[in-house]
């Protein structure tokens, strides 16, 4: 079991630097692509990396299933 992936100090919120932590684009009228409205994003300490959202993670999932 890789205890890495339970350290608390591997995956850090950080503001979007798309909206600035906003959750909108163009003067409000589009949710940011960046943190998909969130206005942070996690980053993966250990590869530098943006962590997928849970909605990502299975769609990505569902993706190599069918490959």
């Amino acid at each position: 079991m890789n205890d890495r992936l339970n350290d608390p100090l591997r995956f850090t919120p950080i503001k979007c630097p798309t909206c600035s932590g906003y959750g909108t684009v163009s003067n409000e009228r589009r949710i940011c692509h960046g943190c998909r409205g969130r206005g942070f994003v996690v980053i993966d300490q250990q590869t530098g990396l943006p962590m997928p959202l849970p909605a990502e993670r299975e769609e990505n999932a569902r993706m190599d299933k069918t490959t």
